[in-house]
């Protein structure tokens, strides 16, 4: 009799243990602060405007393939820039 109390006992013990340990150990992992990713910092004005103006220097000056090549790097690098209509017609042009 006291054989098969011992063997009842022993799947509820295995999983009380399971149980135990399932909550335990993520308590103890050494979990380090990760560092925030640093902000890329918006581009100044100045750049896109250089962008817009090289572009129509080199349009200008008969250079189509670096106006297309300013243009696009303007409309697909700066989407919110208020000069990036501006390069949209330009480039149509």
């Amino acid at each position: 009799m006291a054989a098969t109390l011992t063997t009842r006992r022993t799947p509820f013990l295995l999983h009380l243990i399971a149980v135990i340990l399932l909550f335990a150990l993520p308590a103890c992992s050494s979990r380090e602060a990760r560092p925030l990713p640093a902000r890329v910092p918006l581009p100044s004005q100045e750049i896109i405007a250089g962008l817009l103006q090289n572009g129509k220097q080199a349009m200008a000056q008969g250079q189509y393939d670096r106006a297309i090549s300013l243009f696009r790097r303007l409309q697909d690098g700066y989407p919110g820039a208020p000069e990036r209509p501006e390069a949209t017609l330009l480039l149509a042009q």
